[in-house]
């Protein structure tokens, strides 16, 4: 019996043997077969391909490929299709390989056709390595065996790398020969010649690839409006510049009426909000649920699945998997992202997510990768904010498709405590919000999204305001969509001029903080003796002047945007009678359009040593320069503003009317405060006359004219708004020092504070603090001091007492915190967060306590073209009223007042955010205000006003381990 199962285990291989082909190319004639399929970067090219003699190892010719690369490390692979075949331990590939580049490796594609691969949304395939190329400039026969050992090493490393346990293997086949290789720098040259193949066995009848998303998408492409092709969006064919905001539940008309595209419904379930939305013909972007249990519990992403999205979700083009989600979800958003991908197959619809770090790893993973951070009321400038977002998307995967959330609502803050003031809350101005989109823009971004914690019909002071500057805003994007969401950003900016001055107006502080001198001795009559400049120096500020270059085809885009220091609390007027900017490398034929929601300008330009000098006339904050030699996209332009026209002139007199109302207000408030500027009236006379001309030019017709008579009323405003707040910037010796210094809104605040703390009989009330000499490390764990740090690859941190202190202060240590580099290790540009940061106590406070905090600092930084900054902040204020410094200081002192506008703990915290070191020594923190009310009962830390990132958390939180969140704006 033994011996039967033996001839017929015999006959089967026989069989088999005999089934088997074999496959051969000895590259002789012909044209060139192998294929440039795949590169880490896109600007690696093919210089030659042929089939040549010079160079064989057998007959009269081999094949050669000549690849430049500008750098080292980049990786392809060259493929050849073979007839595919089973995986079998009999087949075998034989390539014969010449070049001038060690390191490369045979392998066989293949393809695992019951699986989808989670990253290109493509059938599944995988590379089974054979041998490795290592005698540079001789031929080397390599050979790759498709049996069960290296399959199974391929194997081990597909699982781990999209983290499944299982694969389906079934009917996994091979159908490419591929040569693997990393490039060095220059030219790299490869010969292929005597390629074979053994013992190739045809998969069963009826095996095919599953059909992947993208090559579904691509099938329904004429019936699914949105189409991805690699960093560009398209819908219905045209390119799309996603412009998104947050469902607060706002009429659907409002939406389209502010010129939105894109609306985020966070519950993919509310099917008539989709139909009400989808009807206004708004593109919609949803987040999915997740898989749950009988008992309503998040089931493990690994072991579930989601059902096949329906018809119903048809109007959705795409998935939001959360906001600012931080590199430990890593594994989380992973497995939610291929269980969204596989439940939408048949429309293989983009998912993004906005994140906080690990950008290279989630930007492999995402179809459209976001980073964001707030910029309004903060100490990070807006040439900085720009400088960040484009490091960010440089740490993502070359070429992924880059976009971010504006923060709309950053100002939004608690009611004023402060006795009798109405000058209400921190406001985002409407040129603020245009100043940070053009950053944006500037950056590279693909696409923007306007982050709302309240509806935009909301009855919120200033709310009017912003609407109407998101509708400007929002035409200004449609008009530059087609290379907006095309074109390739520029490494490079140019500088230009205003008014024949250079491209910097005045020059940087050392220490990049405002030391201005007074406007009389008033402001300083506020304060007490010892808080008062002893010898205040002129103000002098940078003035960046520097245009985006971005390229699309036969046209370039310049946005010039006027950087002003300080803009992020109050823009000045940065308006000029002319600006210039020399564009080298510009076409003969090419004419230079100024873009505007009033129309087209054609530009002057001449030639000029350098490139073309263009000159824009009225420059206002920011501008959209065409040089083109494309008419039929110019006579485009012109019809599409050409319907904006009215609309846009109406919107442009409502915000001078409405900003009007608003400045006279705060003037009112703070003329009550004996605040009196001379020029004040006649500013606010200027500015009513110049909203009269504009309302009297729209009702004759003349919309260009009402638009440049409301752009004047605005700039007036402006202006005095800035003055102003330069006066009151005047009244310190840094701005940090008051926590209304943000805004414009919040400066009667910032008086009536000063008169408070100035006020007769007002003296310092008890000390909060104990132990902020720093020479007992007990003394520090006994009051309750936190030390926090956050593991940073490449990074090692800490925090110390440390023997050094300030000239002339007792003891003998100071707290040091301190990042460097891991021995061998590089680390990252910028961090996701503080590496080490050292917090004080819970400080119980009363509402309404004024607090004075004193220290001296210390700062050193490794680099000076780095983003690394020390940073000094509260959980009252937050971000606002953040201390930052991103330069080099020795021992200096600083002083801060806050404000307690709550009952409950105040704690101020220490942080370094990024390489260096940071000193700290004799600090105290006082009260100025004691009150007759009782001290409340030492508690948990209450909450800051919420960050930007802690609003963001949305539903991304319902990952497992992770409380449910609330909806934007809860």
């Amino acid at each position: 019996m033994r011996c039967g199962w033996i001839v017929i285990a015999i006959g089967l291989l026989l069989c088999a043997a005999a089934r088997a082909e074999e496959f051969s190319d000895p590259h002789e004639d012909g044209e060139p077969a192998w294929r440039l399929e795949s590169a880490s970067r896109k600007d690696i090219r093919v210089t030659m391909q042929q089939r040549q003699s010079s160079l064989v190892r057998k007959g009269r010719s081999a094949e050669r490929i000549d690849l430049y690369s500008p750098s080292d490390g980049a990786t392809v692979s060259l493929e050849y299709a073979i007839p595919p075949g089973q995986t079998i331990e009999d087949l075998k590939g034989f390539l014969s390989v010449h070049s001038n580049r060690l390191g490369g490796s045979l392998c066989f594609r293949a393809v695992l056709p019951n699986e989808i691969d989670p990253r290109t949304g493509e059938t599944l395939t995988l590379l089974i390595r054979g041998t490795t190329y290592r005698n540079e400039g001789e031929w080397q026969e390599l050979v790759c065996h498709a049996g069960e050992r290296p399959i199974a090493a391929a194997l081990a490393l597909l699982r781990q790398l999209l983290n499944r346990p299982q694969l389906d293997t079934s009917d996994m086949y091979v159908d490419r020969l591929v040569y693997r290789t990393e490039l060095r720098a220059g030219l790299n040259s490869f010969w292929f010649d005597d390629l074979q193949i053994q013992g190739i066995i045809s998969p069963r009848a009826g095996v095919q690839a599953a059909p992947g998303i993208a090559r579904i998408a691509a099938e329904q492409e004429r019936e699914f409006p949105m189409s991805m092709r690699l960093n560009q969006l398209a819908r219905n064919g045209q390119p799309f510049f996603p412009i998104i905001v947050p469902d607060h539940g706002e009429t659907p008309g409002l939406f389209t009426a502010t010129r939105f595209n894109t609306v985020w419904i966070p519950d993919a379930r509310d099917a008539l909000r989709i139909r009400e939305l989808d009807a206004e013909g708004l593109a919609l972007m949803a987040t999915p649920d997740r898989p749950r249990g009988d008992d309503g519990e998040l089931l493990d992403p690994r072991r579930a699945a989601l059902a096949p999205f329906s018809d119903a979700t048809r109007p959705i083009l795409f998935w939001y998997l959360g906001t600012n989600v931080p590199s430990a979800s890593r594994d989380e958003l992973s497995a939610w992202r291929v269980q969204v991908a596989a439940a939408d197959r048949r429309f293989g619809r983009p998912i993004l997510a906005d994140i906080s770090g690990n950008e290279r790893s989630y930007s492999r993973d995402l179809s459209m990768t976001a980073c964001s951070r707030p910029v309004i009321n903060t100490s990070w400038s807006y040439h900085e904010y720009r400088d960040w977002l484009a490091a960010k998307r440089q740490m993502c995967y070359p070429g992924c498709f880059f976009w971010t959330w504006i923060d709309v609502d950053s100002g939004i803050r608690s009611p004023s405590l402060l006795s009798g003031s109405t000058g209400g809350d921190h406001l985002l101005e409407p040129e603020q919000l245009r100043l940070q989109v053009y950053a944006a823009l500037a950056a590279g971004c693909r696409g923007l999204g306007h982050w709302t914690r309240l509806p935009l019909d909301a009855d919120q002071p200033g709310r009017r305001e912003t609407r109407l500057m998101l509708a400007q805003l929002n035409r200004e994007l449609e008009l530059l969509a087609p290379i907006l969401a095309t074109g390739t950003l520029s490494e490079r900016t140019l500088p230009f001029q205003i008014d024949g001055q250079s491209q910097t107006v005045a020059t940087r502080t050392n220490d990049r903080n405002l030391r201005t001198a007074t406007n009389g001795a008033s402001a300083n009559r506020l304060l007490p003796q010892s808080m008062r400049q002893a010898n205040p120096a002129p103000r002098l500020e940078d003035e960046r002047l520097e245009a985006a270059v971005i390229m699309s085809g036969t046209s370039v885009l310049l946005l010039p945007m006027w950087y002003q220091d300080h803009a992020q609390y109050v823009p000045g007027a940065m308006r000029s009678r002319d600006a210039t900017i020399v564009v080298p490398g510009v076409s003969e034929s090419a004419s230079a359009w100024l873009l505007t929601s009033q129309g087209v300008q054609n530009l002057v330009a001449r030639r000029d040593t350098g490139g073309m000098r263009i000159r824009i006339p009225d420059f206002d904050l920011t501008a959209a320069v065409v040089i083109t030699s494309d008419f039929n996209l110019v006579r485009r332009w012109q019809a599409e503003s050409q319907r904006m026209s009215h609309d846009d002139a109406a919107d442009q007199i409502s915000l001078a009317h409405a900003k009007l109302e608003r400045v006279r207000g705060v003037e009112s408030e703070l003329t009550r405060l004996g605040i009196v500027r001379a020029d004040s009236a006649t500013v606010l006379t200027h500015a009513q006359v110049a909203v009269n001309d504009a309302e009297s030019a729209f009702r004759r017709g003349n919309d260009l004219a009402a638009v440049e008579s409301a752009r004047a009323a605005l700039r007036s405003l402006r202006t005095l708004q800035r003055m102003r707040w330069e006066d009151a910037a005047r009244s310190v010796e840094r701005i940090e020092l008051s926590p209304y210094l943000y805004s414009y809104q919040t400066l009667p605040r910032h008086w009536e504070l000063l008169q408070r703390v100035g006020r007769p009989g007002v003296a310092e009330g008890r000390a909060l603090l104990t132990s902020g000499s720093f020479e007992n490390i007990q003394a520090l764990l006994d009051e309750g001091w936190q030390h926090q740090q956050f593991p940073t690859h490449g990074v090692v941190a800490a925090a110390e007492l440390y023997p050094a202190i300030p000239p002339g202060q007792p003891g003998e240590y100071a707290l040091r915190l301190a990042s460097v580099p891991q021995s061998g290790a590089a680390p990252p540009l910028l961090f996701e967060a503080a590496p080490v940061r050292y917090s004080t106590p819970p400080l119980p406070v009363r509402e309404g306590e004024i607090l004075r905090i004193t220290g001296w600092m210390r700062v050193r930084f490794p680099a000076e073209n780095r983003l690394d900054r020390a940073a000094i902040l509260d959980n009252f204020s937050g971000e606002t009223a953040c201390l930052r410094l991103a330069a080099n200081h020795d021992w200096e002192r600083f002083e801060l007042l806050r404000v307690a506008e709550r009952p409950g703990a105040f704690q101020l915290t220490f942080a370094l955010e990024g390489l260096g070191e940071f000193q700290i020594d004799d600090l105290q923190i006082v009260s100025l205000s004691p009150s007759e009310s009782p001290m409340p009962e030492p508690g948990p830390i209450l909450p800051g006003e919420p960050s930007f990132r802690d609003r963001a958390r949305d539903l991304f939180n319902r990952l497992p381990g992770v409380s449910r969140p609330s909806r934007p704006g809860e």
